[in-house]
Order: C-alpha cells, then structure tokens, then sequence
C-alpha cells in the first residue's frame, strides 16, 4: 500500500507557486530579493496601466489623471471610497470634467476630502497641496469676476 503525504500548503505559498510558474511560462526573471508574486504583477501593469489599481494602499495624483474620464471616475470612486460610483455621483462628476467646470484634481479633492473620504482614508500623495491650491484659484477667480462684474455696472 502507498502512503500518501498529507501537505499543508498556505494560500500565500500556493499563490507564489502559481506566479512562479506563470513567471516560468512568459519567460520573466525573477531578480533576486523579489517574489515571483510580484515580477508577476509588474508584467502585468506593463502591459495593463489600470491594473496598478488592483493592489495599491496608496497613490500619486499620476495614478489617476492619466486615465480618461470616464475610467477616472470609477478609479476614482472604487479607490478613494473603495465602492462603486452611484449613477448620480458618477454623471455629475463626468458631466463637470466634460464642461470644465472641475479639474480632475478637483474630483479626487472632493472625494477624498469628503466625510466619506476622510473615513476611508486613502493617502494620495500630493493631493492635499493641489487641492488647496485649485481651491484658492476657484476663489480668486470668483473674486475678480465679481471685481470686474461691479466695475461694468
């Protein structure tokens, strides 16, 4: 009779197995000091820009404005609030790229600086400043059209 081995295999090690030998088949190198899992992905992401996506804590502004407009919404939505966009939500920020009204950092800037987005916390480097910044256009522009407005009358 044969004895078979009982082996327990973790999902982390099953997971690297598989990316190791996907590693294999695609002829990537696995450089020393990095897992398969991520030699992996990074083929992936070459080859895909939206799957940086897919396993991030954190972004740049970079992550997000390279997208098109609609793709940068729901990135947007699904990173910053990690939740799909409702269709109001969605039409209205898409709506207001389209006419010019909001930049996209002025998007990112209200998602994540909304009391939704502030308890889901997602760091975005650099968006802090810029927001402060668009922000502080936004009203000077207000300003002066105002100025230029009472000048006329």
């Amino acid at each position: 009779m044969i004895e078979q081995q009982s082996s327990v295999v973790s999902v982390d090690d099953a997971v690297e197995r598989i990316c190791a030998a996907a590693a294999v088949r695609k002829g990537l190198t696995v450089a020393k000091g990095r897992t398969a899992r991520a030699t992996v992905l990074a083929a992936l992401r070459a080859c895909n820009p939206y799957a940086a996506f897919d396993s991030a804590e954190h972004y740049t502004i970079a992550d997000f404005v390279v997208l098109p407009d609609m793709e940068f919404v729901d990135a947007a939505y699904r990173r910053i609030l990690r939740r799909r966009a409702d269709p109001g939500g969605a039409q209205h920020f898409l709506t207001s790229l389209h006419e010019g009204v909001l930049s996209k950092i002025d998007v990112l800037g209200r998602l994540r600086y909304s009391a939704e987005g502030r308890g889901v916390g997602v760091p975005i480097k650099g968006l802090a400043r810029a927001f402060a910044i668009a922000q502080i256009r936004c009203v000077w522009k207000g300003t002066l059209r105002r100025l230029a407005w009472r000048r006329r009358a």
